[in-house]
């Protein structure tokens, strides 16, 4: 394939349907292209989970966790049994990109990748992780310290786009919600998993 003109990456960010037809021709991995793509066609159907954070309409991001996670705690196994869901929201489209991850990457841990810790962990082990200056491209994944809660590492979401003091997102249980979000390029991001 052949490599784009670095002219063309600084220039600056166009809006609609130019900004995707540019965006797609900028990724050259096919997965991560199949990623963008899924990920802003399901923010944008913004499906809300119940007051359990579980329900039908989330159930597909949750149901890949289920049954690992079943095994210590039978409670998972109960499909109006939730949890937070972002970083399974970021699992399931990452999946349905293509990429061939094991919902629980390390065989020596509980953890699986609906933590955002992990996600953080597994992209620092597979020499995949970047820190809060590096430059994300779209399809990359951003995790975050202290954005929707008090906690470190609490928060992730699909970068669609870079456009330079901002990105937009895709992102699931924001308000039990998908989304596409405008996301300011500050000390609340950790770094990015650039898969």
């Amino acid at each position: 394939m052949r490599r784009c003109d670095p002219l063309l990456l600084q220039a600056p960010p166009l809006r609609g349907l130019e900004s995707r037809y540019v965006e797609m021709i900028l990724i050259s991995d096919p997965r991560k292209r199949q990623l963008v793509q899924y990920a802003r066609a399901e923010g944008s159907l913004k499906l809300k989970g119940d007051s359990n954070k579980a329900g039908p309409a989330i159930e597909k991001f949750l149901a890949p966790l289920r049954n690992i996670l079943g095994k210590s705690d039978t409670r998972y196994l109960d499909i109006s049994f939730g949890a937070d869901w972002c970083a399974a929201f970021v699992y399931y489209l990452v999946m349905k990109a293509g990429y061939q991850l094991n919902v629980k990457p390390f065989k020596n841990k509980r953890g699986t990748f609906g933590l955002v810790g992990i996600w953080l962990e597994w992209g620092a082990v597979e020499n995949k992780f970047r820190g809060r200056s590096y430059e994300p491209e779209p399809g990359d994944l951003v995790l975050y310290d202290r954005l929707l809660s008090d906690s470190e590492l609490d928060h992730i979401g699909i970068v669609l786009e870079n456009n330079g003091t901002y990105l937009l997102t895709a992102e699931g249980n924001v308000n039990n919600m998908t989304g596409l979000f405008e996301r300011d390029k500050n000390n609340k991001i950790r770094g990015y998993v650039s898969l």
